[in-house]
């Protein structure tokens, strides 16, 4: 087996992993380059493989598994720097996509947008009214054509927005997904009139029930689809260059990578994909170390994210958005806030009091003690004062940080209006910063029935293990995880990821459905999921297919996912387990006593997914103490310390000089080249055989 290489493009950071055949590990770590994200990656790549004393065009050749994570094409969508696209639709259904549902104006918005509704206002339209163009025809809920497609519309729908320069097309009309025929003739007379035109139909991207939902799926599909296109052809181009020869894979927001073929097609599955594979990473992490229940926390450069992996599983978000846009295609639950390194601090105007965040410095120009022309504060520069950081290893010492030139913003610009000195100022942020996470750790885990103190939190992202030092504790969490690959997790988690792919259907069955009806929709599902697995190179012992069927109590609108048995032939006996099984989950969901069987069940969509195990290289446990469990401070300085409310003289060690056994008591800074790990007077930090750094309170 060759070498494995993750690589996961972040607002400020690309990060980079390389998995050697014998199981050993390599990071890297370098500024993401937002005029050319695909820069970035080699450079990456480059710090990771060169600390192997290698050279990228010796170590791609013999590279089977190269695995991605981009925000190229979230990007394109938050900053409106997508593709000039046209929807063309069922006329009279124009303006489906503008009008949106009665919660537009506040969908995915944070609390503090939702109280405040005269303030807040509908997104600007990815495709505005003149690149919509209505169509004559209609299908019916049963897939019955009433009226037959207009040829002479559609050329000419096609014909005025080729005429506005348009390079992408979302094709959305009504009731698509029970009989595709007319939109897929609009994809092919789009080929036949400007092949290089950028198509994407629903009934392809999410045949699934709901007008909006699949029309704003499908448009920022096309609005995101010829960036993403064109990013991808330039680093496929510049790893084939390096030597690369494999296939390229894409991760993928539901938990899963695609090869970039059909990545590049469905692009509105890498949006959020980034934080996905945090989680991914945990799942696998935590497996191995024999943890069912993990809180996933991740701080980067401009946001701070959590997921919950509970009896080992995953959990879904039950209505996902974008840009107040909400979508069809399942991901996994990440919720975030602006609480990240680069999270400016400022004064607020109204009040005079500090605020940290949302916005943020991101990696141009960033922090101002990267002296790359920042000249906001912000939290990493906060965490540089309070001497968590050390300004002459940053990096590895590949970036010195300025710290005269953060003393004197932060005077101008903080201190005189707070009547602080520096320092406090910078205590202030910190302090800040530490309790929004907190607060939204307590909204996944306490606001959900969940209670943190049974969760393990890992820890990871460059900015993380600065800071949860000071909130795990406040959350009473008792042990946290800061894995051996924190700072580059994401990277980790895209190479540890399968490649699935999806396939569902809208068919709305009363319940009890008819066995063999149910079992007819399945097969045919998974026809294609074989296919589809086959053709990525996944034999029957490589490769899993599971199902399930979306269910909900007749007259509501959301539905809950139900695993379906794997059987050829369903009987009446299996799908009333599955029933049974809905109504258990439904209460566990919504309540105990929730459940109302008389109100009659149906079934909504039925979901295939067809996974292909990963090849992963073998993950090295090292066992033994080393040199008496006693690790080596390699020096001392300064620190603020939370828990004395002081700065006070503090060990410092050198991650390099740790082995497993290892253990240190706090106060105390573990640095490495990528991250810093701080410890707090009340804990101690050990090193497991996997090279991880796990931090315990005093009293365990």
């Amino acid at each position: 087996m060759g070498y494995s290489i993750g690589v996961d493009v972040g607002g400020t950071f690309t990060d980079c992993v390389v998995i050697s055949p014998d199981g050993s590990i390599a990071t890297g770590k370098s500024l993401s380059i937002p005029d050319d994200f695909s820069e970035g990656v080699i450079n990456s790549i480059k710090v990771a493989i060169e600390s192997l004393g290698e050279k990228p065009h010796k170590i791609l050749p013999q590279t089977d598994y190269f695995c991605h994570g981009t925000t190229v094409a979230e990007n394109a969508l938050l900053t409106r720097t997508g593709a000039k696209a046209g929807l063309i639709t069922t006329r009279g259904f124009e303006d489906t996509i503008l009008i949106m549902r009665g919660k537009g104006r506040i969908a995915g918005l944070g609390e503090e947008a939702i109280t405040h509704p005269v303030m807040t206002d509908k997104p600007i339209p990815l495709i505005p009214r003149k690149l919509i163009e209505g169509v004559l025809e209609r299908v019916d809920y049963k897939g019955r054509v009433l009226t037959p497609i207009s040829k002479r519309e559609v050329s000419t729908a096609i014909d005025r927005l080729k005429k506005q320069k348009v390079n992408a097309i979302a094709i959305c009309l009504l009731w698509s997904f029970k009989n595709s025929s007319h939109e897929r003739f609009v994809k092919e007379t789009i080929h036949q009139m400007d092949p290089s035109i950028f198509v994407t139909t629903s009934s392809d991207l999410v045949p699934v029930e709901g007008e909006y939902e699949r029309t704003a799926t499908t448009a920022i599909n096309a609005y995101a689809g010829p960036v993403f296109s064109s990013y991808l052809g330039a680093l496929t181009r510049k790893l084939r260059k390096n030597g690369f020869k494999k296939q390229l894979l894409v991760m993928q927001a539901y938990g899963g990578v695609l090869p970039a073929s059909v990545a590049v097609e469905r692009s509105v599955g890498v949006i959020e994909s980034g934080p996905v594979a945090g989680v991914i990473a945990s799942q696998f992490l935590a497996s191995k170390l024999g943890y069912q229940n993990v809180i996933a926390a991740d701080m980067g450069g401009t946001t701070f994210k959590v997921g919950l992996i509970r009896s080992g599983t995953f959990q879904y978000a039950n209505e996902p958005t974008i840009a107040q846009y909400s979508m069809l295609t399942p991901r996994l639950d990440i919720v975030s806030i602006g609480a990240g390194g680069g999270s400016i601090a400022s004064i607020e105007p109204l009040t005079g009091t500090l605020r940290v965040g949302p916005q943020s410095a991101g990696a141009k120009p960033g922090p101002i003690c990267y002296g790359a022309g920042g000249e906001e504060p912000t939290v990493t520069d906060a965490d540089l004062l309070l001497g968590y950081l050390n300004p002459d290893y940053f990096l590895g010492g590949r970036m010195k940080l300025q710290v005269q030139k953060t003393m004197r913003i932060f005077e101008e610009k903080l201190c005189k209006a707070l009547k602080l000195d520096p320092l406090q100022a910078a205590e202030a942020i910190y302090r800040i910063a530490n309790s929004q996470m907190a607060d939204l750790i307590r909204k996944v885990t306490i606001e959900r029935g969940e209670d943190p103190r049974e969760f393990v939190l890992f820890s990871y992202g460059g900015a993380s293990p600065v800071h949860s030092c000071s909130y795990a504790p406040e959350l009473q969490i008792a042990k946290t995880i800061v894995p051996a690959t924190s700072s580059v997790y994401g990277a980790f988690g895209v190479v540890t990821s399968d490649v699935i792919h999806e396939y569902l259907l809208s068919d709305h069955l009363t319940v009890p459905a008819e066995p063999g009806r149910v079992s007819r929709i399945f097969s045919d599902l998974e026809a294609s999921a074989r296919d589809a697995l086959q053709a990525d190179g996944f034999g029957s012992k490589e490769s899993t297919i599971s199902r399930l069927m979306e269910i909900r109590y007749r007259r509501q609108v959301h539905q809950l996912p139900v695993p379906v048995p794997q059987k050829h032939r369903l009987n009446s006996r299996d799908l009333a387990q599955v029933y049974a099984d809905f109504e258990q989950l439904y209460e566990t969901t919504y309540g105990p006593g929730t459940a109302f069987r008389e109100a009659g069940m149906e079934i909504v969509h039925f979901r295939v997914r067809a996974v292909g195990f990963a090849r992963r290289p073998p993950f090295v446990k090292t066992i033994g103490k080393a040199n008496g469990g006693k690790a080596s401070a390699s020096g001392r300085r300064k620190v603020f310390s939370e828990k004395d409310e002081a700065f006070v003289m503090t060990p410092i060690y050198d991650l390099k000089g740790f082995k497993p056994g290892n253990k240190l008591v706090g106060p105390a800074v573990i640095e490495t080249p990528v991250t810093t790990v701080v410890v707090r007077s009340d804990q101690s930090a050990e090193m497991d055989g996997y090279r991880n750094i796990i931090l315990t309170g005093e009293e365990n």
